[in-house]
């Protein structure tokens, strides 16, 4: 069972999964030396993405289902949602419950399927990809902007001769740099 999770909080819960596919990729840099030879630096790993055939339907999908008879319900609302979702490039959540649990993924690819089987079911394929968010951390030695910081440059301008002479810091300047 497929749970979605739209960013309104509101949550659906998918009637059957056909397949489900998880891409786990990486690339790394190459770099050609003077032999010939390729030297790989750095490695970084792709966004995980998902992709998933489904069925979302009104009426469950065992035999207390099979007699149920009606209009069409939650899987009109359930693909308006999707399509408002991918137009406002919202984030959602996917819970496999108790398998596993992705959050802040963007909708790559939201397709959907009808035939004559399908009734009031509603067959899709889902594609979604991780966004990452980057973490800020700040170190404990860092000096705040001295006030009295000159605002020219560091370096006067060059004389006739070519030499260039350092502006000289200010006393705030040297005890902040004393400090760290």
């Amino acid at each position: 069972m497929l749970n979605i999770i739209f960013a309104d909080g509101s949550e659906y819960k998918v009637g059957a999964t056909k397949s489900m596919g998880r891409d786990h990729s990486a690339d790394s840099t190459n770099y050609r030396v003077e032999s010939g030879a390729d030297i790989s630096d750095h490695i970084e790993n792709a966004p995980l993405t998902l992709s998933y055939d489904c069925v979302y339907g009104d009426a469950p999908l065992n035999a207390t289902g099979a007699g149920v008879l009606g209009a069409p319900g939650d899987h009109t609302d359930f693909d308006d949602l999707m399509v408002a979702a991918w137009e406002n490039k919202e984030l959602i959540t996917l819970d496999s419950e108790g398998r596993n649990y992705y959050k802040d993924m963007q909708i790559t690819n939201y397709s959907v399927s009808a035939d004559n089987t399908s009734g009031f079911g509603l067959v899709f394929s889902l594609s979604v990809k991780e966004i990452r968010y980057a973490d800020t951390k700040t170190g404990r030695n860092v000096p705040s902007v001295a006030k009295d910081r000159p605002t020219a440059r560091r370096f006067a301008p060059p004389t006739k001769s070519g030499a260039r002479t350092p502006v000289p810091a200010s006393d705030n300047q040297n005890a902040l740099g004393a400090a760290i």
